[in-house]
C-alpha cells in the first residue's frame, strides 16, 4: 500500500493593536470629529506593508468636558488584508466654546418719534456652518418720542432662536449707533404794504395781517416747521378840493386852471402813497362904468 498524506490548512488574520494614540481638546465646530496622533501599530509582521490612519469621534458635537471619544482607526497597504485591527481606548476630551460676535445695526429717527428696533437688525460672525441666530433683543435709552436730538446706542442682547446653540457659544455683543435728528423750526418777519399784495410765501398768496406756518422738510429728513409773521401797511390815500382865485401851489407845483391834480410820495411806513387835488380857479371880475356929467359929479 502507498498512503499518501493530503489535507487542506487555514490561515487566519492577524490582531494588530494601536499604541501610543491620544487625543485632544478642541473648540466647537458643529461635528463630531476628533483629533488623534501618535499611535503606531503593534504585530505587523516583518517586511509587510501597512498604513494605520488614526479617526476618532466624540460622542455628540456639543461643548462639555471629559467627553468620550471612540477610536474609528483603520489600516490600508499591500498586506493590509492579512490583518485584523484592534481599536484602540482614547482618553476623553473636552469641547469648548467658539466665539461669535453679535452686532447691532445702525438705526436713525427724528426727534419727537419712537422708534421700533425690533429683533432682527443685526450682524452676526463666528456661527459655526449653517447654523443660525432667530432673534437678538434690541434696546436703546434714545428710541421713545421724548429723546433729544443726539447720539444713543443700541444695545444688543439676548440671541435666541434660529439653529444655534447657545451653550456651545462665547458671545460677545457690538453696540450699534441711533442718531436721533434734530426737528428744525425758523421763524421769518414780512411787512408789505397793500399795493405790493399779494404776497407769495411758498406757493400760497397772502393778502392780510396774520402768522402762517409752513411744514417742510430738513436737510436731516425730519420735519421743519417754518412760520411767516406778515404785517400789511397800508398806502395813504389823501384828497383834497380847494376852490382858489387866479392860482393855486401845492406839493410845490403852482397851478393855474382847474382840475384833478396827483401827487405821489412814500408815506411813514415805506408806501407809496398819492393824494389827490380836486382845484377849483376863479378869474377875478373886471368892472368898468362910463360917467358923463355937467360941472361936477357927486
Amino acid at each position: 500500500y502507498t498512503f499518501v498524506n493530503s489535507s487542506n490548512g487555514t490561515i487566519t488574520s492577524k490582531t494588530l493593536t494601536v499604541s501610543g494614540a491620544t487625543t485632544s481638546n478642541k473648540v466647537y465646530d458643529g461635528n463630531t470629529v476628533a483629533s488623534v496622533t501618535g499611535g503606531s501599530l503593534v504585530g505587523v509582521v516583518s517586511g509587510d506593508v501597512i498604513t494605520l490612519t488614526q479617526a476618532g469621534n466624540f460622542n455628540n458635537a456639543n461643548v462639555g468636558t471629559a467627553k468620550p471619544i471612540t477610536a474609528n482607526c483603520s489600516i490600508s497597504g499591500t498586506n493590509a488584508a492579512n490583518y485584523t485591527l484592534t481599536q484602540p481606548t482614547l482618553s476623553a476630551r473636552d469641547i469648548t466654546v467658539a466665539s461669535m460676535t453679535i452686532t447691532a445695526l445702525d438705526s436713525s429717527k427724528c426727534a419727537g418719534t419712537a422708534i421700533s428696533l425690533g429683533n432682527s437688525r443685526f450682524t452676526v460672525s463666528g456661527l459655526i456652518g449653517s447654523e443660525t441666530v432667530g432673534s437678538v433683543t434690541l434696546s436703546s435709552s434714545g428710541s421713545g418720542a421724548g429723546a433729544s436730538a443726539g447720539i444713543y446706542n443700541i444695545v444688543p442682547s439676548g440671541a435666541t432662536g434660529g439653529t444655534f446653540s447657545a451653550s456651545n457659544y462665547s458671545i460677545s455683543y457690538v453696540n450699534g449707533t441711533l442718531t436721533v435728528k434734530a426737528v428744525t423750526s425758523s421763524t421769518t418777519n414780512v411787512s408789505r404794504c397793500s399795493n405790493q399784495l399779494p404776497y407769495n410765501w411758498n406757493g400760497t398768496n397772502y393778502s392780510a395781517t396774520g402768522v402762517y406756518t409752513y411744514t417742510t422738510t430738513n436737510a436731516a429728513g425730519c420735519d421743519s416747521a417754518v412760520t411767516l409773521n406778515l404785517t400789511i401797511d397800508n398806502s395813504t390815500h389823501n384828497s383834497t378840493t380847494v376852490t382858489n382865485c387866479v392860482s393855486y401851489s401845492w406839493n410845490g407845483t403852482t397851478y393855474n386852471s382847474s382840475g384833478n391834480y396827483t401827487f405821489s410820495y412814500t408815506n411813514a411806513l415805506g408806501c407809496l402813497s398819492t393824494d389827490t387835488l380836486h382845484l377849483t380857479i376863479t378869474q377875478p371880475t373886471t368892472y368898468t362904468e362910463t360917467i358923463t356929467a355937467c360941472d361936477s359929479l357927486r
